[in-house]
């Protein structure tokens, strides 16, 4: 059945616990943890282009006001806040994107200490997970999975 809807181009299936309810917070309604999505996954080997920088300051959850007196662990460490990266299709297209989704361990591997990512890491192909590809190619929903050690740099 889920095969099924996926293979027709719907985007995914939600399953809930019929028992159970809504636990209300003070700000939105919560699904208690009785809610699961299964969506379509994809991957994609892409070729790492560079970063963008982090958030350097917290921002308060409802106002979306910074606040100046805590920063960001990425901006505090000097890490990198999203890897921006390349992927071509078999037609020889280009197509870019950026993800998250990396450890801590992983980001500061990778992170030259500047909200950079180390020169020696340009160019290696990383692997990433996005739900579908949009009308333009590029990916939906991308994340960062695994650094492909074991894949040769191209000349």
């Amino acid at each position: 059945m889920l095969y099924g809807l996926l293979e027709s181009g719907k985007e995914g299936m939600v399953f809930k616990n019929i028992n159970s309810a809504y636990k209300l917070d003070q700000k939105k309604s919560k699904r208690a943890g009785t809610w699961y999505k299964y969506k379509r996954k994809d991957t994609v080997d892409a070729r790492i282009t560079g970063a963008s920088p982090p958030e350097q300051f917290y921002r308060d959850t409802e106002t979306g006001a910074y606040d100046f007196g805590r920063a960001t662990k990425p901006w505090a460490m000097g890490w990198f806040g999203s890897l921006n990266f390349e992927f071509y299709d078999p037609d020889g297209q280009v197509f870019t994107g950026s993800c998250a989704g990396m450890t801590d361990e992983m980001k500061a591997k990778l992170s030259d200490g500047n909200h950079g990512v180390k020169s020696e890491y340009i160019g290696r192909i990383i692997e990433v997970e996005f739900f579908e590809r949009n009308k333009y190619g590029n990916c939906e929903h991308p994340r960062f999975i695994r650094l492909r050690e074991e894949v040769e740099i191209e000349g």
